[in-house]
């Protein structure tokens, strides 16, 4: 399964940001539906695209976390990026971790 984020940016479009966002894009996708499948799932991105915010990787990914553990969810989404945009994704789930330390649920 393939997840092209150039559905969200469109041509001009050069950052993803907002927790907001980050949910409405794991229900476009429906993240939640893939979690639970026996498919990995390939994220790619477009050139044009040059940062997504840590905000936006906690509203897209944290269910995936919440279900599938870290390890779970390394194997499950494989990340198909350039550097700078796999150390946002990267930064956005260290924030994920963090906040679920500091929840007492690790």
């Amino acid at each position: 399964m393939q997840i092209d984020l150039s559905e969200l940016v469109g041509d001009d479009g050069v950052v993803l940001a907002g927790m907001e966002r980050g949910t409405a894009a794991r229900n476009l996708f429906v993240l939640d539906s893939l979690d639970s499948g026996a498919d990995d799932v390939v994220i790619t991105a477009p050139e044009n695209l040059e940062a997504i915010s840590p905000s936006f990787v906690q509203g897209f990914l944290a269910g995936s976390l919440r279900h599938l553990g870290e390890d779970g969810l390394r194997s499950k989404y494989r990340f198909e990026l350039n550097e700078l945009l796999l150390e946002d994704i990267a930064g956005g789930i260290k924030r994920l971790l963090m906040k679920r330390k500091i929840a007492g649920l690790d």
